[in-house]
């Protein structure tokens, strides 16, 4: 996984690079690095969301969850049709019946909506903690590019830590960040 949060002008705000269980958080504005800890970790102090790197793909690309199959589903009235997943996630689609797309769903903890669908693809994912959790997040993304089935270099997946980056911990970031008390 590779996030990077993007300024108008100047260095992104931070990137966000993780393989397998480790991830690193590089904040270039305040030359601050987070390594060694888990990506939901970090993305959850950042964001509010815990979700590893193939949740939060699946839930950028409109696969609700990786890896779920239907178990089951119904149609509607207006080219409405609602799937079950296996995994007791709910995918709600609209459109005519041989090229329906994801328009919204429901997993174990959030509800998700999706919009301006290009290609196949939401544009925009929009990603709200259900009622009853102990956090309430409601998060919206926008995909300005994206393409499919590119080959990426390990690099990548890499950040280059600056020499002077001065050690960040997951207790910092919690208590800086959008969510902690300190926020900015």
């Amino acid at each position: 996984m590779r996030l990077e949060g993007t300024a108008p002008f100047g260095p992104p705000a931070f990137i966000l690079v993780a393989q397998a269980d480790e991830a690193t958080l590089l904040l270039p504005r305040d030359e601050r690095v987070l390594t060694g800890a888990a990506a939901p970790a970090i993305l959850d102090a950042l964001t509010g969301i815990a979700l590893g790197p193939d949740d939060l793909q699946a839930v950028l690309t409109g696969c609700i969850t990786p890896g779920a199959q239907p178990s089951g589903g119904r149609s509607y009235a207006g080219d409405w049709l609602v799937v079950d997943l296996d995994d007791g996630s709910v995918a709600y689609l609209k459109g005519p019946t041989a090229s329906p797309f994801v328009v919204a769903a429901t997993t174990g903890r959030w509800t998700i909506e999706y919009g301006d669908s290009s290609s196949g693809f939401p544009r925009r994912v929009r990603l709200m903690s259900r009622p009853g959790s102990v956090r309430r997040t409601d998060i919206q993304v926008s995909i300005a590019q994206f393409e499919t089935n590119m080959n990426l270099d390990a690099a990548t997946f890499t950040v280059k830590i600056p020499p002077d980056a001065l050690p960040l911990t997951l207790e910092d970031l919690r208590a800086a960040g959008p969510l902690g008390q300190k926020a900015r």
